[in-house]
């Protein structure tokens, strides 16, 4: 995994962060998100969306901060179509 090369531990995030399933335990199937974690060290989120390919060749990214209970929780928000281009931008 790429996060070998950066010097990042696996075992410091906790994956998947965001709940995938309704209630009933049938998977929520609409891309958002297809891959979360978060830190255990620092709260630091990270959230890919998957967008229709119908839509055209999609990439984007913005930094989300919102307040909870637990205090400060920092966001990266990637959305995207899948495809290699894509996969190196994500990487970076």
């Amino acid at each position: 995994m790429w996060l070998d090369t950066e010097n990042i531990n696996n075992s410091d995030w906790l994956s998947p962060f965001y709940k995938t399933t309704f209630s009933n335990g049938k998977k929520v199937m609409d891309g958002n998100p297809i891959f979360s974690v978060r830190s255990k060290k620092d709260g630091r989120i990270i959230r890919v969306i998957q967008e229709n390919p119908i839509d055209g060749d999609v990439f984007t990214s913005w930094r989300n901060s919102t307040v909870d209970a637990k205090g400060t929780l920092n966001e990266l928000v990637i959305v995207c179509t899948l495809n290699s281009d894509n996969l190196k931008k994500q990487k970076r």
